[in-house]
């Protein structure tokens, strides 16, 4: 969660590209972590890259389908 904190401050601070390694590198280790699936897919989205985006959100939103608030992000 800590990590995720920072990747958060460096979206605040404009280095999208810095905050989607951290997130990346995060997710590749805890792919059950939902909270950065949607995390890296606001840092997409805010890049243009709207198709990544959502891929993030339908893997997190299949893994977790009782989440009213992800799937209207969908």
């Amino acid at each position: 969660w800590a990590l995720l904190g920072l990747a958060r401050l460096r979206v605040r601070e404009g280095d999208l590209d810095g905050a989607a390694q951290m997130l990346e590198a995060l997710l590749e280790g805890n792919p059950d972590f939902l909270r950065v699936h949607d995390a890296l897919a606001e840092v997409r989205v805010r890049q243009g890259e709207q198709a990544e985006a959502m891929k993030l959100l339908q893997a997190a939103a299949a893994k977790s389908d009782g989440n009213v608030q992800r799937m209207r992000r969908v």
